[in-house]
């Protein structure tokens, strides 16, 4: 079995050597493939693409073909398991593993594999042949004695017949590239409770756009809290709260789960008024979120999600009503918000 971490043409192009095609006139490689992946994984639509992009848009998916190429991915807890057994003409059968994290990068590793080994079962190229014409000896010559006073005929002085320059096919040489590892971009879009935004739990509609990698990722999100009613000094009142923010994530992984660990800043507007007003007052709030998640993905680009967390506030709004012993405090925003969130995301 290969370990493969970050996948390079150039180590698997050094393993399996150079393989030289002809891309003049070329028959198409007729292969009967069957294909099996978890649904995290790229489908086998995508596979052929890039098999087919390898060997020059010759590729030929049949199902009556005489070589056969059995692909199969197994997710794994860290890390996808590809095995790629190739049955038909000769050589002989054969499989191959490789291991890699994401799947993206193991299906184009394999399709680097798979193209290597098809186009090395094609026959080398024929040397062009050379044109020839039968022409007759001549009579041999009658030798001459040389006329008085000149030297004799040598090596040195005769010419060699002219020869033409043997001609060699041209060489071609395979260039394999594979995607690169860029990062996914995600969108989540949750309900759920904010505790400490009002006087009471509030219900909250959060949305954040994501980009990750294998093992981290940054998320930027918006929340807000819908206002929640309180009464103080017999004067009732609702607060609600605005928001966003950007946090950097820590992302173990395990199959399709994944469990990010956040960590950030959130800057947000806590408004309040009276039930009998019409205006809100406002009140800037700094805080620095720390949140813990679980999502699953039901396929590889759609899943659930969930997560709570905490919120430390480092300014601290508070709102005041008037009674006739002076000013009292209706509300104050305390040092740390609770959340929690369920929902959908999408990952591309």
């Amino acid at each position: 079995m290969v370990g493969l971490g970050l996948i390079h043409a150039v180590a698997v192009a050094t393993a399996f050597g150079e393989v030289p095609v002809s891309q003049e006139q070329a028959p198409p490689i007729a292969v009967a493939l069957q294909w099996r992946a978890p649904p995290e994984c790229p489908n086998e639509q995508a596979f052929v693409l890039a098999l087919s992009e390898l060997v020059g848009h010759r590729l030929k998916i049949d199902a009556e073909a005489p070589v056969e190429v059995r692909v199969a991915i197994e997710a794994r807890e860290t890390e996808f398991v590809m095995a790629i057994e190739f049955a038909g003409e000769s050589p002989p059968s054969e499989s191959k593993s490789l291991v890699a994290y994401p799947c993206e990068a193991l299906v184009g590793a394999g399709s680097l594999v798979v193209a290597t080994r098809l186009l090395a079962r094609e026959p080398p190229e024929a040397e062009p042949e050379v044109e020839r014409s039968f022409i007759p000896s001549p009579e041999p010559a009658v030798p001459v004695a040389p006329a008085q006073g000149e030297p004799p005929p040598s090596a040195a002085n005769v010419s060699p017949p002219d020869r033409a320059p043997a001609t060699r096919a041209p060489q071609r040489e395979l260039r394999i590239v594979t995607p690169g590892r860029r990062p996914q971009v995600g969108l989540a879009v949750l309900t759920g409770l904010v505790i400490g935004a009002g006087p009471r739990p509030a219900p909250s509609l959060r949305a954040g756009l994501e980009l990750s990698w294998s093992r981290f990722g940054v998320e930027l999100w918006a929340l807000h809290a819908f206002a929640t009613e309180g009464t103080a000094a017999d004067v009732r009142f609702e607060v609600g709260m605005t928001g966003g923010g950007a946090v950097g994530c820590a992302i173990p992984r395990r199959n399709r789960w994944s469990f990010p660990i956040c960590a950030g800043g959130e800057l947000g507007v806590v408004r309040a008024r009276g039930i009998e007003d019409t205006a809100y007052q406002q009140r800037l709030r700094v805080g620095v979120p720390v949140t813990a998640g679980v999502a699953w993905r039901l396929t590889w680009w759609f899943g659930v999600r969930a997560h709570a967390g905490a919120s430390a506030t480092v300014t601290q709004p508070a709102f005041h009503v008037n009674t006739p012993d002076g000013a009292q405090t209706a509300f104050r925003t305390p040092w740390v918000l609770g959340y929690a969130s369920l929902g959908a995301f999408g990952q591309w």
